[in-house]
């Protein structure tokens, strides 16, 4: 099939949730897949990511379970956007380098800009894109459904990742799964056209890719194919058919189907309607082999330092 609105719409329809079917307004998905086909004929690295992964990872206009809303297709939002991009055409090549732009001034949408604020306790987020700018303020989850939503308006493949709890030891957390330190937290991840693979991006944090302050630490705890210990990645369709209808994008290593079929969400255990990627070996694979470098980095310092104070 080619590229056209037809198929962005009837791709959004089939894999819309269940929830999402009943109430949407007349012409939503029409809209928004409108304009991110437009956004793909404007940008030179929108046109860059293969057709699927647009479609899954652009096209849908939500994350997760935030209220509907179309904040993409709004003035001020489309004018902001178009303006954070206008001055830096000859740097910016590929997703990757839009991400980290981004990740660097969206916030500035509002005055003053957007900031981390952690969740009340037992309180379900408000935390769509536009909640998110009304309170300057949200928590991890609230910032990655606004930056995911922000960098899809530019073309921009992303989904948000996260953990229900981190897998940390007894000392650390000696409620288990209750200990704040043990809680959920939220990220995204981007699809680099410049390496055709998926990178994290620490949301409001590091702005270079797969860098932040819990990977490899806590990361590498992880533990692949459960409910409350398992690393996430939404996906508007289901895996199983990504990885038939584009096994060069979605076939990777580490990254499976999820075991239940549904992305974790503790603030709202009710929302089993967003399908998810578990992509728990992705980040343990990845933490093994920086915690490996470090070592060998560091043994080979200690050496080199051993072998100089020998020779004097």
């Amino acid at each position: 099939a080619g590229e056209s609105l037809k198929e962005a719409v009837r791709f959004l329809r089939r894999w819309l949730p269940a929830s999402d079917q009943s109430h949407l307004p007349p012409l939503y998905l029409h809209r928004h897949a409108s304009s991110s086909l437009a956004t793909r004929r404007h940008y030179p690295w929108a046109a860059d990511v293969p057709w699927q992964v647009y479609l899954n990872d652009v096209v849908p206009p939500f994350s997760l379970c935030e209220p509907r809303e179309s904040f993409r297709l709004k003035a001020s939002v489309t004018s902001f956007f178009t303006s954070i991009l206008a001055n830096h055409s000859q740097t910016l090549h590929t997703t990757a380098d839009v991400a980290a732009h981004l990740n660097a001034n969206a916030w500035e949408i509002t005055t003053p800009p957007i900031k981390f604020e952690a969740a009340k306790p037992n309180v379900i987020n408000s935390y769509s894109p536009s909640q998110v700018m009304h309170n300057k303020a949200s928590s991890c989850t609230g910032l990655a459904v606004f930056l995911v939503d922000s960098l899809r308006l530019c073309g921009v493949p992303a989904r948000v990742v996260g953990v229900p709890h981190w897998n940390m030891d007894a000392v650390i957390c000696p409620d288990g799964d209750a200990s704040a330190e043990c809680g959920n937290h939220n990220w995204i991840e981007i699809f680099d056209t410049g390496t055709h693979t998926w990178a994290f991006v620490d949301v409001i944090g590091d702005l270079r890719l797969n860098h932040s302050w819990f990977h490899p630490a806590k990361t590498s705890l992880a533990i692949p194919l459960t409910v409350n210990h398992s690393i996430f990645a939404s996906s508007y369709a289901d895996p199983l058919y990504l990885m038939d209808a584009d096994p060069a994008s979605y076939v990777k290593p580490g990254q499976l189907p999820a075991k239940e079929g549904w992305f974790p969400m503790v603030w709202d255990w009710s929302c089993k309607g967003v399908r998810a990627w578990d992509v728990t070996q992705v980040y343990t694979q990845a933490a093994a082999a920086a915690t490996t470098k470090t070592t060998t980095t560091k043994t080979a310092t200690t050496t080199a330092a051993a072998t100089a104070a020998a020779a004097a």
